[in-house]
């Protein structure tokens, strides 16, 4: 009889409450500070990322291989027979090939990686999906089929006040860099179907940037109802505005505000706010 675990990481933004519910496993990222190694949203927070990363170099590292195999013993203890692991976009990380490598080396437990090809709660969306069809007695093989359809229904934008920290971190992908910083653009991110940032619109300016998300959102509600999620880099106030705006909206099924983990927030810097939306058909 199949017993499936699910797999994430600490990108997918996922709350305590839901990561207990559905009996989530959560691989953490290392936050590199002072030479010393932190785990994401355990022993190091956003909040705490944001005090230094003005002044300090501050790096992020994939779970060792040494945490993997220890997260595979413990599910092979508990019985499981399969496991689903869902990371965050590969354009964006290295942690799926990990993992990949690693699960190879387990033969008791057959493995499947699904590439999110988003962050934060465009990831996380794509888990609680997953575990609710787990928690229903789907198979392992009727799950791997229905996970691209998920995918499929989650649309993810962001902004942020500079682009420095992402053009630091490697991750700039297809986006307007520093000439466009130069005459105040702030670009509308999202991730592409190669799981990497590009540009869906330039504005000029942080208010103007806010409401081009805004009316992406609004459009997107008004075509589908929709889960929406808002997330934000230490910026509650503009937050709180987009999800204000938002959770009145006719087609909004469910609407939550909080912060991104700490990962994110060494790449993207302080200031991001970012909407999520998962459409229910």
């Amino acid at each position: 009889m199949e017993k499936i675990a699910l797999i994430t990481d600490s990108a997918s933004d996922i709350s305590k409450e839901d990561t207990e519910k559905y009996n989530i496993k959560m691989l953490r990222f290392g936050i590199i500070l002072d030479n010393k190694v932190y785990k994401d949203g355990v022993e190091i927070t956003s909040k705490e990322v944001y005090e230094r990363i003005k002044d300090t170099i501050i790096s992020t590292s994939v779970p060792t291989l040494e945490e993997i195999r220890l997260l595979y013993e413990e599910l092979k203890s508990e019985g499981y027979t399969h496991a689903i692991f869902i990371p965050i976009s590969s354009g964006l990380s290295s942690i799926a090939n990990t993992i990949n490598l690693q699960s190879k080396e387990i033969k008791e437990i057959n493995t499947y990686i699904f590439d999110s090809k988003s962050i934060s709660m465009g990831e996380g969306v794509q888990v609680i999906e997953c575990a609710k069809l787990i928690k229903q007695g789907k198979t392992f093989d009727e799950i791997v089929q229905m996970l691209p359809q998920i995918r499929s229904k989650v649309s993810l934008y962001f902004i942020v006040p500079t682009l420095d920290y992402l053009i630091r971190g490697g991750r700039i992908g297809r986006v307007t860099g520093k000439v466009g910083q130069t005459f105040n653009i702030k670009p509308v991110i999202s991730v592409g179907d190669d799981g990497k940032y590009y540009t869906v619109s330039n504005t000029r300016g942080w208010e103007a940037a806010t409401s081009k998300m805004m009316s992406i959102g609004d459009k997107l509600l008004d075509e589908h109802p929709s889960m929406v999620y808002i997330r934000h880099a230490a910026n509650e106030k503009d937050a709180t505005y987009l999800f204000d705006h938002f959770k009145t909206h006719p087609n909004t099924k469910s609407a939550s505000l909080g912060e991104i983990s700490a990962l994110a927030g060494v790449h993207s810097g302080p200031g991001l706010i970012g909407t999520v939306f998962y459409r229910i058909d």
